[in-house]
C-alpha cells in the first residue's frame, strides 16, 4: 500500500475494501483483479486502470499508519458495507448496500 501512496496524490485516503484488508478485517474471496479503492478531494484526477476513484468534498474520516492514510474502521464497515461484492454475494440484509 505504501507503494500506491507513493505514486497517487496528496490527500489520497485508501478506503472500502482496501481498507479493509488494510485492518485485516474478514472479507470474503475477491478476485485476483480486484482495484484498490481510494478517495481524492474534488478537482483531483487519476486515472489508473487498477485503481477506482471517489471525490468527496470532504474527506473520510482516516488516520495514518505507517504513513499512509487509510479510512478508519467506523468509516470503512459503516460507508457502504459490500459495496464491491455482487447482489447477493452477503448477508441479504446488508444488500440495499449493493450497487446497482
Amino acid at each position: 500500500m505504501r507503494a500506491w501512496a507513493e505514486r497517487l496524490p496528496d490527500g489520497t485516503i485508501f478506503t472500502g475494501l482496501t481498507a479493509a484488508a488494510a485492518y485485516d478485517l474478514w472479507l470474503p474471496p475477491l478476485a485476483q483483479d480486484h482495484r484498490i479503492e481510494i478517495s481524492v478531494p474534488l478537482g483531483v484526477r487519476v486515472r489508473r486502470p487498477q485503481v477506482e476513484v471517489s471525490r468527496h468534498p470532504l474527506p473520510p474520516h482516516s488516520h495514518g499508519i505507517g504513513g499512509v492514510r487509510i479510512a478508519t474502521v467506523a468509516e470503512t464497515v459503516l460507508e457502504r458495507p459490500m459495496a464491491g461484492l455482487p447482489v447477493g454475494a452477503g448477508s441479504e440484509k446488508w444488500s440495499i448496500w449493493a450497487r446497482r
